[in-house]
């Protein structure tokens, strides 16, 4: 029998980009974590040191992926947190216009 390791994510969702309500993809993202029995952490961006305080999330917490939850700016702050990190970075792309 082996056993298989746990994959930390970690999903940093904008609550306002995009004007799209974030509480379905919320419940799809819990849902495909649970069925694929993947830890899951949620980061919700205030507009208010994000930065900071994500790189201190990140810091203190063992992530294996890092997932950005909005539009550029989301991918942005993600980015910029994981600079000269090992942590793998998604997107799943829910801004207005999604320029990236």
């Amino acid at each position: 029998m082996t056993s298989q390791k746990l994959v930390n994510l970690l999903f940093v969702i904008n609550p306002i980009s995009g004007d799209i309500e974030k509480e379905d993809i919320t419940s799809e993202i819990e849902n495909f974590c649970i069925a694929y029995q993947y830890n899951l952490t949620f980061f919700e961006t205030s507009g208010e040191n994000d930065l900071e305080k994500l790189k201190e999330d990140l810091r203190t917490n063992n992530y294996d992926i890092v997932l950005a939850v909005g539009g550029d700016g989301t991918v942005h702050l993600v980015g910029s947190a994981l600079i000269h990190s090992e942590i793998l970075m998604g997107i799943i792309p829910m801004g207005s216009g999604n320029g990236l």
